[in-house]
């Protein structure tokens, strides 16, 4: 059994546990360009829900996001700003809640979902009751901003 890779990061002189590509030095403040989780925490991040022909999508993202989904028809119910930290722990809870409660979708109802649903991982029924704002309490309401 081995305990990992161990080395020295030549910037600070720390000896830290190689833990893979992208995850950057435990004690440095992440770099300019780096899109590691640890670095992205407090940047705002989207949270949002749409809704096309009886399903309902949740989902994260910056505003690309939510304006490819508009684009392929989806109608926008709610989208929520927060931390990206936050928003990610959000869609977490989302994703367990689905888990534990809906039924997965017949294939038929998958093939009409919009290209930008993607493989449907966190689309459900319209008929489950989802409220961002229950899951981001101190996120900010955007919804708004996406409507002309």
């Amino acid at each position: 059994m081995s305990h990992g890779t161990w080395g020295v990061h030549l910037q600070c002189g720390s000896w830290q546990r190689l833990t893979g590509p992208g995850k950057g030095c435990v004690a440095c403040p992440p770099e300019a360009d780096d899109r590691s989780f640890t670095a992205l925490r407090d940047t705002p991040y989207l949270l949002y829900l749409v809704k096309h022909r009886g399903l309902l999508k949740f989902g994260v993202g910056g505003t690309p996001r939510v304006r490819k989904h508009l684009r392929a028809g989806a109608e926008l119910l709610e989208v929520v700003e927060g931390r990206h930290a936050d928003v990610i722990a959000a869609e977490a809870i989302l994703k367990r809640r689905k888990r534990e409660a809906a039924k997965p979708l017949r294939a038929w109802r998958t093939r009409r979902m919009p290209n930008s649903f993607g493989r449907g991982t966190e689309v459900v029924r319209t008929r489950v009751r989802i409220r961002l704002t229950d899951v981001l309490p101190d996120g900010l309401d955007v919804t708004d901003r996406f409507v002309r």
